[in-house]
């Protein structure tokens, strides 16, 4: 998975199709705090997934192996499911998962100390071309609204 690079991935590139969703934003808040409120499901619950929806944590261990089980409730009453394992934890550095419900993905988010500020970077690399024609648009946008919502969750 590759992390370091952006690039727009809903280009039309006739020579490399795309799978993959790259968003990243500065959040104005130091890197240990932006990383609690990554790591501490109680945080994690109020910010995560996009505008509008809510988080119920059945299950969450956050380290290389473990489980992350929940339900993401759309505005319009729709559960969603959702079943996670961990692939690789780096306190307030890297987070791998692997999104093991339908579409299926690798998602790698970052955190970048800058001072006062910290930069979130996430990757997300879909396992086929179809799921990531299926779900890339809405996945660009909502990755958007999680980081926006963990912005006003940290500043107000």
């Amino acid at each position: 998975m590759t992390l370091d690079r952006k690039f727009d991935p809903f280009s039309d590139s006739a020579t490399l199709p795309c799978r993959e969703v790259f968003t990243s934003r500065v959040i104005d808040a130091p890197l240990t705090r932006v990383y609690q409120a990554f790591s501490d499901p109680h945080q994690l619950a109020q910010w995560w997934g996009p505008k509008g929806f809510t988080c119920t944590f059945q299950e969450f261990d956050l380290r290389p192996g473990g489980k992350w089980q929940y339900i993401l409730r759309s505005p319009d009453g729709l559960n969603h499911n959702t079943e996670c394992m961990f692939l690789d934890v780096v306190p307030e550095t890297l987070v791998i998962i692997r999104h093991e419900s339908s579409p299926q993905f690798q998602l790698g988010i970052t955190f970048e100390n800058q001072g006062r500020q910290t930069i979130v970077c996430s990757s997300q690399a879909f396992n086929s071309i179809a799921e990531y024609q299926q779900a890339g648009n809405f996945a660009f946008q909502s990755n958007e609204e999680s980081l926006e919502r963990l912005a006003y969750f940290l500043n107000g």
